[in-house]
C-alpha cells in the first residue's frame, strides 16, 4: 500500500520569497499561470517527491492528501495581497492553461485537453482531443484556438476541424483574439516574409481574409487587448506600449528593465505583466 503523506501548506508565497531549504520533501514547479482580473491568476503546479533541499513552492490554507510520486494541482494566487489557495487536484499534468470568461482551458502533453468551469465548483466540463501542442488563445463560447504547429490556424475543439489563417511555413509569436469580436485576431509574427515580419502586430480574421499591419520595427515579444477590444498592448525588450487597432495613437506605457530571457512564465495583461524565473518567485510591475 502506498504511504499517504499529508501536508500542510503554509504562507511563503510573497513578492521577495519563493524557496525553502529545510525539510522540504516536494520539488515543485509551476508549468504556467494564465491572469484572470486585476488581482489575480490561476497556476498549473507540477509537485514530485524530492529532496531536503529542493525548490518549493507552498500555497497556505490547504491540507493535500497526496498518494502519489507525482501530484498536480490548480491553485489561485492574488499577487496583490500574495493570498493563494489550492483550488483542485488535476488528473494529470498540465503544460498550459488559459482563463476567459469563466472557462480555464488546460492543455496536456499528449494533444488532450479540458475545459474547467469557474461557476460549476470547477468541475470539468468537456475534453478534446486535438492534433496540436501549442495553443496561444482560445474564445468563449466557441471553443476555439489560435495554434501555429503547422502553418497559423484557428482550431474548432468540438468539431475537431481546422481553419488556416496561413498556410505553412507560418509561425507566430502571440495571438490573441479580440475579446468582444472573435473573428478578429492580433498577431505577432515570427517568421521574415512581407506579411509576417517578426516582432510586427498584424490583424486577422479567422477565415484567413483581412490581413493588416497594425506596427512594425517594435520587435514586440507579446501583446494583449484592452477590454474594450479597441487597443492592443504589446511589450518588447524594454517597454511597454498600446496602440489605437488601426495603428495609429502608439502610446509608451512604461519602460522597464526586465531581462526577459531568464523567465519561462511571461504574461502581458491590459494592466500588468507577471514574470516567474526557475526559482518559482513570481514579479510583476502594474501600469
Amino acid at each position: 500500500m502506498k504511504k499517504i503523506i499529508y501536508i500542510i501548506l503554509i504562507i511563503i508565497f510573497i513578492l521577495n520569497c519563493a524557496k525553502i531549504s529545510n525539510k522540504g520533501v516536494y520539488s515543485n514547479s509551476i508549468s504556467d499561470i494564465t491572469i484572470k482580473n486585476d488581482e489575480e491568476y490561476y497556476a498549473i503546479l507540477n509537485m514530485s517527491v524530492g529532496d531536503a533541499d529542493c525548490l518549493t513552492y507552498f500555497f497556505s490554507n490547504s491540507a493535500i492528501s497526496v498518494d502519489e510520486r507525482n501530484s498536480y494541482f490548480l491553485a489561485k494566487t492574488n499577487y496583490k495581497t500574495g493570498k493563494n489557495e489550492i483550488i483542485k487536484t488535476l488528473p494529470r499534468p498540465g503544460v498550459k492553461c488559459i482563463y476567459k470568461k469563466g472557462k480555464l482551458l488546460v492543455t496536456e502533453p499528449e494533444d488532450f485537453s479540458y475545459i474547467i468551469d469557474e461557476a460549476n465548483n470547477f468541475e470539468m466540463e468537456d475534453h478534446f482531443v486535438h492534433s496540436f501542442s501549442t495553443i496561444f488563445d482560445f474564445n468563449v463560447p466557441d471553443y476555439k484556438g489560435i495554434s501555429d504547429d503547422n502553418g497559423f490556424y484557428e482550431y474548432d475543439l468540438i468539431n475537431n476541424t481546422i481553419t488556416y489563417l496561413k498556410s505553412p511555413p507560418f509561425h507566430i509569436k502571440d495571438a490573441k483574439y479580440n475579446p468582444v469580436d472573435n473573428t478578429v485576431i492580433a498577431y505577432i509574427g515570427a517568421s521574415n516574409t512581407a506579411d509576417n515580419m517578426a516582432g510586427d502586430i498584424y490583424l486577422i480574421k479567422n477565415d484567413g481574409t483581412g490581413n493588416t499591419l497594425v506596427i512594425s520595427g517594435y520587435n514586440a515579444e507579446q501583446l494583449y487587448w484592452e477590454p474594450e477590444g479597441n487597443e492592443i498592448l504589446f511589450i518588447n525588450l524594454d517597454s511597454i506600449y498600446k496602440i489605437n487597432k488601426d495603428g495609429t495613437g502608439l502610446i509608451k506605457i512604461k519602460e522597464h528593465k526586465i531581462e526577459l530571457d531568464k523567465y519561462y512564465i511571461k504574461k502581458l495583461y491590459y494592466n500588468c505583466f507577471i514574470y516567474i524565473g526557475k526559482d518559482n518567485k513570481m514579479n510583476f510591475i502594474t501600469f
